[in-house]
């Protein structure tokens, strides 16, 4: 497990092995998303290549994901309206930014400093995510991605700004949360919810 960004929320690894083909769900996998045919028609050397290929882009759809419900779902700097697995439960999350969790004078900053720039992260990333999702769909049998890296790597600069900033982000998230027992339980009632109630 490794820490998400400033927060200390803990995100599997990869949830397969390329050695462990058995062991995991039917749809991670690239012999699962492939007819039975395409499948049979390349090597085990290729189909691991495949396997590879196929956990760096529902890697990078997950990383997606997962800033996304940091941004939209903990800490939205608007009232949203979030529905949550079951389509008809709709809950009402009230963000941080809104609620006087975090006294009013110090909110903007907060968020600010622990957030830094996720909003940047994410386009970054989405834009990633959406060239290598075009290239799934485009192959059942994909020669490569280095292209779509080379095409992306310069735009990556707003993550050396995230992580020079990530241990002061998470500080500061710390802090509130041992000094301000509103922040921990807002924080804890996310932990425990993945559907959030406030």
């Amino acid at each position: 497990m490794k820490p998400l960004p400033a927060l200390g929320i803990k995100r599997q690894l990869s949830r397969e092995s390329i050695g462990d083909l058995d062991k995991v769900e039917p749809g991670s996998l690239w012999i699962h998303t492939v007819s039975k045919e395409i499948v049979d028609s390349v090597s085990d050397q290729e189909k691991k290549r495949q396997e590879a290929i196929n956990e760096v882009i529902y890697t990078e759809r997950d990383f997606v994901r997962d800033m996304e419900y940091l941004r939209d779902v903990c800490f939205l700097w608007s009232l949203v309206d979030f529905v949550c697995a079951d389509e008809n439960v709709q809950v009402w999350v009230t963000p941080l930014s809104t609620q006087d969790i975090i006294p009013e004078p110090r909110r903007a900053d907060f968020i600010e400093q622990v957030f830094w720039n996720i909003q940047d992260v994410i386009a970054v990333n989405t834009r990633l995510r959406d060239a290598l999702n075009k290239r799934q769909k485009s192959y059942a049998v994909i020669e490569g991605v280095a292209d779509i890296f080379l095409d992306n790597v310069p735009h990556f600069s707003p993550f050396v700004s995230y992580g020079s900033h990530q241990l002061y982000g998470k500080y500061e998230f710390e802090k509130e949360k041992s000094s301000n027992p509103a922040f921990a339980q807002f924080v804890e009632v996310r932990r425990m919810f993945p559907c959030p109630i406030v």
